[in-house]
């Protein structure tokens, strides 16, 4: 495995198996480094709005699953919590394993982008994503996330105008 106990990683890997001619972005990892989390454009899909000009396209973001099997990315698919209403991103396993976190623009939440969790279930299936609520989300994007060993969960926002961290236990 490239990855160490601690979850960081022992050397520069490139991923080619989960590239494709579209945008990646953040990757996370479950510990045993088997299962990998990424976000990718929806244009992957063809699930894309045209704009009046018909020359702009407006896709969404989602969070796709990898399994590594013999040494390869394989098994990579969409998670069935993505809509082509809204975008999700930004993914980041839980220390045990238990919840993916990510951000989403999805309906009736706090503000523009909000960080979400959503159960790791045992067959590898992903639960109904769960809002962390107004403690955590403001009127502002919540973006990128992290959740340390201890359970000291951070998170960048722009809902008062600064780049905050949110600190919080679990």
């Amino acid at each position: 495995s490239y990855i160490n106990e601690n979850g960081s990683f022992l050397e520069r890997v490139e991923f080619k198996d989960l590239n494709s001619k579209y945008h990646e972005g953040v990757i996370a990892f479950m510990k045993d480094g088997s299962t990998a989390y990424f976000t990718r454009e929806s244009y992957f899909e063809k699930e894309y709005e045209k704009s009046e000009d018909s020359k702009t396209k407006y896709s969404q973001l989602y969070i796709y699953k990898a399994s590594k099997q013999n040494g390869k990315w394989l098994s990579i698919e969409s998670l069935k919590i993505n809509n082509k209403n809204y975008s999700n991103k930004n993914p980041m396993v839980g220390p045990d394993g238990e919840y993916l976190y990510f951000s989403s623009n999805m309906p009736n939440g706090y503000g523009e982008y909000d960080i979400y969790k959503a159960e790791i279930k045992e067959d590898g299936s992903i639960g109904k994503p769960e809002n962390l609520g107004q403690k955590i989300n403001t009127e502002g994007q919540e973006g990128v996330t992290f959740m340390s060993e201890d359970n000291i969960h951070y998170c960048s926002s722009d809902g008062n105008l600064l780049y905050l961290i949110h600190m919080f236990e679990r």
